[in-house]
């Protein structure tokens, strides 16, 4: 998995929120945190952007 640091990645991207263990789409920014939805579908929450990585493959299974 590829860090993004403090930049935020694309929109609609699969990332890992590496702190809660968890994959979903990242649908943008709220402040300085990425919101992040399950891929299937279910709440947004908000993660802080060091702990939000950009998916390779685009795989949607826990880490």
């Amino acid at each position: 998995m590829s860090k993004v640091g403090h930049d935020h990645p694309s929109v609609v991207t699969v990332v890992g929120d590496q702190a809660a263990n968890v994959v979903g789409v990242h649908r943008g920014r709220a402040g300085p945190f990425a919101m992040v939805r399950p891929v299937d579908g279910g709440d947004e929450w908000q993660a802080p952007p060091e702990n939000v990585a950009q998916r390779k493959g685009g795989k949607h299974e826990r880490e």
